[in-house]
């Protein structure tokens, strides 16, 4: 198959598709789709078979970071080589999707949502200018993704008082991603993918 191009690309989805390139007499019955995973470093891993040549993928892609994607095609033959592989960065967003703060989630993702807690309850009452500075000493995201943090944390502690006397409850869970939540996405502009469980 030839290479790998985009056909639209967003912040968190691309659609990609290729041409089947010299089928020697028969027909192409199948692609195979692979990329790069960033969040987990896993190398090349298949993301799409089937006979389509083109691919959207919406889900599991980190704003401002980059992705190698490389595709090859089946027929009576056999399969043809892998394309070389095409490199596509996927757009930088609002609040925190740039490089710095993606590399903070990825770098702090078993640790961020205990540090992030930690800085919340530790700053009740004073606000931002305390709660931004202590998620960017602890887990290394900026002034802008911090305050979404901040932001998030002040609707929990509005609209979830009595299920959050117990912070890692499910009720707690439940009400903050029923009231809060939503907004701490598009403030981010990070898929719900790469949040801290």
């Amino acid at each position: 198959a030839l290479p790998v191009v985009p056909v639209s690309l967003s912040p968190t989805a691309i659609t990609v598709s290729w041409s089947p390139g010299p089928t020697h007499g028969s027909p192409v019955t199948q692609y195979e789709l692979q990329r790069t995973d960033w969040w987990t470093d896993q190398s090349f891993a298949t993301v799409y078979k089937g006979s389509g040549a083109a691919f959207t993928q919406q889900a599991h892609l980190m704003p401002s970071r980059s992705y190698l994607w490389r595709v090859r095609a089946a027929n009576a033959l056999g399969w043809s080589p892998w394309s070389p592989p095409a490199n596509y960065t996927m757009y930088r967003v609002v609040a925190c999707g740039n490089p710095s703060d993606a590399e903070a989630y990825k770098r702090t993702k078993t640790t961020m949502k205990k540090d992030i807690q930690s800085c919340l309850i530790s700053c009740v009452g004073r606000g931002a200018s305390c709660v931004d500075p202590c998620i960017n000493k602890r887990v290394g995201l900026s002034t802008d993704c911090a305050d979404c943090w901040y932001e998030e944390g002040d609707c929990t502690l509005k609209n979830c008082l009595g299920p959050c006397f117990a912070p890692n409850s499910p009720e707690c869970k439940a009400c903050s991603k029923r009231s809060c939540f939503p907004a701490c996405v598009s403030c981010t502009g990070i898929p719900e993918y790469f949040f801290p469980p």
